[in-house]
């Protein structure tokens, strides 16, 4: 220690070094911080063992977070990750390496904190840990748990289903009114909050010189709300026609593209009505189908009393894995949720290859931009 320390002195001259010492005492310097993970962990998970067995959990926690200059939260994400990395010896050899960096962990040591028992055993075994260092590799951390996620979930589809749907069931919707607005706080499912943000952003507000982010995102769903009004005062009077034409955008540019909202604001992307787009691999398409008959079976095979009959008790819906279809930002799509987009929904094929450049995107018209912009997401 009493050596590292005397290189802070030494390092006042590095302007007169060679630039290949330089380069040297960098890469070391560089090597340090996952040198230091690598090695904290175990001894941090035992320390923190000892301090439970002794009944001082809370005040290892109160001095881990003096010791790091953070709070007991960051101190219990510190020991979660050396918990992590004493279980997975591939990742933690892979950190030494760098390969892996601390907030690739930290993701990982979340992830397994609440895994079911399928995943967190398939991330432990060297295949897993395998896939774990690879998909790190070149991604940053939210990238990585995109990844990550999706990985679960093709392991686990029945506990990501049951965590899906409890989201689900958790939204909610609050509207206050008051002399001095309305307040709004809720919770939405992940599909229906990428809808919503598809909605807002085609209604073409933006934060400018007047408006802030989010004095943008008010307006742009007070359009929304004026504008579903219009349409349905349209459909209780029986006309279809197009709503009123809109009047100039804030710059007093006419508002030129195809799809507009009543209070001037206009669609950014001509020609593209504002859309959730999903990303379906082709054996998922027919294993989603595959269940949707089968419930749809197992339905109408039903007894009046809602027993099922003799013989048909022993059918299951299809539980061989497959890859989850996700979003076009990487979140991952339950396969009750894809079932309904399945139910309404325009469909255009994506043929890949190998390095995962598009080599088919289809075709539903003779312009290319749809189908090569979700060529372009699917790939990037």
């Amino acid at each position: 220690m009493s050596e590292l320390t005397e290189l802070v002195s030494a390092t006042h001259g590095a302007a007169s070094w060679s630039g290949r010492d330089r380069a040297r005492v960098l890469s070391m310097l560089d090597r340090l911080p996952a040198l230091a993970t690598s090695v904290r962990a175990p001894v941090l998970v035992a320390q923190q063992q000892a301090a439970s067995d002794a009944g001082a959990q809370r005040e290892f926690a109160d001095l881990r977070a003096r010791a790091i200059g953070g709070t007991r939260g960051q101190a219990d994400r510190q020991v979660d990750t050396a918990r992590t990395l004493t279980r997975l010896d591939g990742v933690r050899a892979a950190v030494l390496e760098r390969q892996v960096l601390e907030p690739h962990v930290e993701v990982l040591a979340t992830v397994l904190r609440g895994a079911a028992p399928p995943v967190a055993e398939f991330l432990s075994s060297p295949q897993g840990q395998a896939r774990v260092v690879a998909l790190a590799h070149g991604s940053d951390a939210r990238q990585f748990s995109r990844d990550l996620a999706l990985l679960a979930a093709a392991h686990d589809p029945a506990s990501f289903e049951d965590e899906r749907e409890a989201a689900r069931r958790a939204r909610y919707l609050h509207l206050t009114h008051a002399s001095d607005g309305t307040f709004l706080r809720g919770r939405l499912d992940p599909l229906a909050g990428q809808a919503l943000q598809a909605a807002l952003d085609a209604t073409g507000h933006r934060p400018d010189d007047e408006r802030a982010p989010e004095q943008a995102r008010a307006d742009a769903l007070g359009a929304l709300a004026r504008h579903a009004l219009g349409a349905l005062a349209r459909h209780a009077l029986g006309t279809t026609g197009p709503a009123p034409a809109p009047r100039a955008l804030p710059d007093d540019r006419p508002a030129t593209e195809d799809l507009h909202l009543e209070d001037g604001a206009a669609v950014t992307t001509p020609g593209v009505v504002p859309q959730v787009s999903l990303l379906v691999p082709a054996e998922t398409w027919f294993a989603v189908r595959r269940m949707a008959a089968h419930s749809a079976a197992a339905r109408t095979s039903r007894a009046p009393d809602g027993s099922t009959p003799h013989g048909e008790a022993g059918v299951a819906s299809p539980t061989s894995t497959w890859e989850p279809a996700t979003s076009e930002d990487g979140a991952v799509v339950s396969a009750s949720e894809l079932a309904a987009a399945l139910c309404d929904c325009a469909m255009t094929r994506v043929v890949m290859s190998a390095q995962g450049v598009p080599l088919d995107v289809g075709r539903t018209r003779r312009m290319f931009t749809p189908a090569q912009r979700r060529a372009v997401v699917a790939r990037d």
